[in-house]
């Protein structure tokens, strides 16, 4: 069996959508993906304050990425309740406007798609993301929520700031995230 020496520095490629027909989102300031398994103390009076034992309740995971190309139709992939509306009869100075709705009683899951985290390679390949996906991190179902907090002045860079909560594929397959050839997945 080898091992597969992952790419450590560099930027990714974040790419969303329904499984096959992913779109990259453009170009990002950071990204962060993370995922943290969580448990409940088991406690007994006799042992003290501290846990006896924990058990482990799940795992939770998700990337947090900041889009640095803003533009309406950026906007409208990321923020559900979006949608732009164009008037192409009638040029003018903003022919679009994107409309944000609520978005009330939308659940996460019936709105997720698949997300792509594909890193750069070293020098070898000028600056391309890796053609490998032994390299790139898979989330079968990943929601995005936009969290804005545009700052207009001479130094700071407005970016979109998207946290993509993963969700488990199904009940019967409670996969969260995987690294490499899907194809040998069972």
């Amino acid at each position: 069996m080898s091992a597969t020496a992952l790419p450590v520095l560099g930027p990714c490629q974040v790419w969303l959508g329904p499984a096959g027909a992913e779109a990259e989102l453009g170009k990002t300031h950071d990204v962060h993906f993370y995922c943290e398994e969580t448990a409940a103390d088991i406690t007994y009076a006799q042992t003290g304050v501290g846990p006896w034992d924990k058990v482990i309740t799940g795992k939770t995971a998700r990337v947090e990425a900041d889009f640095a190309n803003l533009s309406h139709a950026l906007l409208e992939s990321l923020i559900n309740g979006a949608t732009i509306y164009t008037d192409g009869a009638t040029p003018a100075v903003c022919d679009q406007v994107l409309d944000i709705q609520l978005g009330i009683g939308r659940t996460y899951r019936c709105n997720a798609e698949r997300i792509i985290l594909m890193p750069y390679e070293g020098c070898e390949s000028d600056g391309a993301p890796s053609p490998n996906p032994c390299d790139w991190i898979f989330g079968p179902l990943a929601y995005p929520r936009v969290e804005l907090d545009w700052i207009f002045n001479a130094t700071d860079q407005r970016v979109v700031h998207t946290i993509f909560d993963l969700l488990p594929e199904s009940q019967s397959v409670p996969r969260l995230w995987f690294m490499g050839d899907e194809t040998l997945l069972p």
